[in-house]
């Protein structure tokens, strides 16, 4: 119960962002991070089912970014798949695979640098050097995520 309180709090506080939000879709072939550059802060937008091969997808305002479908991002075995650098973000219905690695950088599926508010929900995580990196995230929320990876 004491996990209760807080948690509804902080869900209530994300989804207070996005009472007049406006939707952008994107499309396979199209630019998911094109995409964050038009939205507003509290925007949602909707990747419809596909693979996006993707270099580094940068969260830096507050929205939602919502899989519909299961879209695929890969990251080619090269790339950090989705970073984000703003409070109040919110990711779900996604396959992340493929993170790139590297002996120098922490390569992530997602990385939380740096934020609060933030939740991750619904998403599987195939064969990432790091699945979900929560650097110096705070009040955040991580669930009902399937991590799985070979070798």
């Amino acid at each position: 119960m004491k996990f209760f309180i807080p948690g509804m709090i902080c869900l209530c506080s994300l989804l207070s962002n996005y009472t007049w939000a406006a939707e952008h879709i994107v499309h396979p072939g199209e630019s998911i991070n094109a995409a964050i550059a038009k939205a507003t802060a509290g925007d949602i937008i909707k990747v419809m089912a596909g693979t996006y091969a993707e270099k580094g997808i940068i969260i830096n305002k507050p929205l939602i970014l919502m899989g519909i479908g299961q879209p695929v991002l890969e990251g080619e075995h090269k790339y950090e798949i989705i970073t984000i650098l703003s409070d109040h973000v919110i990711i779900q219905g996604f396959v992340l695979q493929h993170s790139g690695y590297s002996s120098m950088n922490d390569l992530a599926a997602i990385r939380l640098k740096n934020v609060a508010h933030v939740a991750i929900r619904n998403n599987r995580l195939i064969n990432n050097f790091f699945g979900i990196y929560c650097q110096h995230a705070d009040s955040s929320v991580i669930s009902n995520n399937q991590v799985s990876s070979v070798g």
